[in-house]
């Protein structure tokens, strides 16, 4: 929340939870009982609505599979779940532009309607409008939101994000949407009074400034050097290192998407080529092993989408099964093929304990195929190559988790130890660890020792 709420902060539909999607309800139904107008207005919205939930999933997976992001990542902190929490309405934005847009299509008198389905001389238009008056009214309504008063009330809210991930960009309060959704409407409405409106115009504009949305809120870099030699491309386009710094600094790089105005006004923060460059490079976090892998598997197939690259609010509660999960049961079994054939042990989570850097690794299995032991070689070959891995990079610990330590498939990792007698790395589960804290705690002189438990 921001640190003194105001007037607006909060959404006229808050109240009403995930029920808020009902007010998609009558585009959806003009769109399929023929009730559209002439411009098939309900279904382009709905479909351009729908691209933007599918480009922010495409964002928030990319940003939080480790494997992609891990050599040039921009902030070494983690998200907390509390920002995950403050973040699970971050579509509220969708709704609120699909009604204004609405309301401005059938005001009577203006004519906003009758569009064709493209124009590209509209969509040059369009252009001009986003980088001439959009961008530099955003730049400065921007600088307005951090001066003290409307900063504490509103745009606290958003920099409570300290580490940015692709949605955050998004996540405002109420009244802080309304002015952006102002500031927004001018190339949407710039080449209508110009002759050059159509309705590849909002496709356009809606996902491409979606894109670039999430672009600068990806918590690693992805612009290629050769890109951003282009001369004056920095001008142009902001970089995720660029506004990572405004999340971080707080007081420079304001821009939209474009920096020249941060560069014109005297605001572009001094290292944020620096950044880039440390970032681009792996210098700004570099990689380093953990000291304790923990290795899962999955569960059910329907808990693949507990991977926190698949559903991002789901997997940030514990695994239940949802009814509305089970017809993608057969999506689930295809990626359960696919991981057969291709699948390798990743990186599910990181930690952080103190000092003490944890992660969580997940071979590419299913509990059901651990009860056939036509799977058990494969098995124990993932889980060893994550084992050698992690020797490899120097790991101190793996501790093998679920039935990964089952004594059937591999002795609670004894198989791995005695193939490999030369690992640095300490392979354990829950029983050993159990027997050693026993086994630390019993004085040297006794001879006897009962032990009750299951394990």
């Amino acid at each position: 929340m921001a640190s003194n709420p105001g007037v607006f902060y909060e959404w006229p539909w808050a109240s009403m939870g995930s029920f808020k999607y009902l007010l998609l309800a009558p585009f959806v139904v003009a769109a399929v009982t023929g009730n559209d107008d002439a411009d098939n207005w309900a279904w382009h919205m709905m479909v351009i609505t729908f691209l933007r939930y599918v480009v922010a999933q495409i964002f928030v997976s990319l940003s939080r599979i480790h494997a992609l992001t891990k050599h040039t990542r921009i902030q070494a902190n983690g998200i907390q779940f509390k920002q995950i929490d403050r973040e699970d309405h971050w579509d509220d934005f969708f709704i609120l532009q699909l009604y204004v847009a609405t309301i401005v299509h059938k005001l009577p008198y203006l004519g906003y309607s009758d569009f064709p389905l493209y124009n590209s001389k509209g969509l040059w238009q369009l252009l001009m409008f986003h980088v001439g008056p959009a961008e530099f009214l955003y730049y400065w309504l921007h600088r307005a939101l951090h001066h003290h008063y409307l900063y504490s009330r509103y745009h606290s809210h958003h920099h409570a994000s300290f580490v940015p991930e692709p949605i955050t960009g998004s996540v405002h309060p109420f009244a802080e949407h309304i002015m952006y959704t102002a500031v927004f409407a001018v190339p949407l409405l710039g080449p209508f009074f110009m002759g050059g409106a159509s309705i590849s115009m909002f496709y356009a504009y809606l996902i491409g400034f979606d894109i670039m949305n999430c672009i600068g809120h990806c918590n690693f870099e992805f612009f290629p050097r050769w890109f951003m030699s282009i001369p004056g491309m920095k001008y142009l386009i902001y970089t995720p290192s660029f506004h990572s710094l405004h999340h971080s600094r707080v007081h420079t790089n304001f821009c939209l998407f474009m920096p020249i105005y941060d560069h014109m006004f005297g605001t572009v923060d001094k290292s944020s080529d620096v950044l880039y460059e440390r970032s681009i490079s792996g210098k700004a976090v570099p990689i380093s092993a953990p000291d304790v892998v923990f290795m899962g598997h999955g569960t059910t197939l329907l808990s693949a989408f507990h991977a926190p690259f698949a559903l991002r609010s789901f997997s940030s509660r514990p695994f239940e099964e949802k009814w509305w999960m089970r017809p993608m049961w057969p999506l689930c079994f295809v990626l359960a093929v696919v991981l057969r054939v291709f699948g390798r042990a990743y990186t599910h989570d990181k930690h952080r304990l103190r000092k003490l850097k944890l992660e969580t690794w997940v071979t590419p299995a299913f509990a059901i195929q651990f009860f056939f032991k036509g799977q058990w070689p494969w098995i124990n070959s993932k889980i060893e190559d994550a084992i050698l891995e992690a020797d490899r990079s120097g790991v101190k610990v793996v501790g093998l988790g679920a039935l990964n330590k089952n004594e059937a498939l591999n002795g609670g990792g004894l198989l791995f130890v005695e193939k490999h007698p030369d690992l640095r790395v300490r392979v354990v589960h829950g029983n050993t660890l159990t027997a050693a804290a026993v086994l630390q705690k019993i004085p040297s002189n006794v001879t006897e020792v009962f032990v009750t438990g299951a394990t």
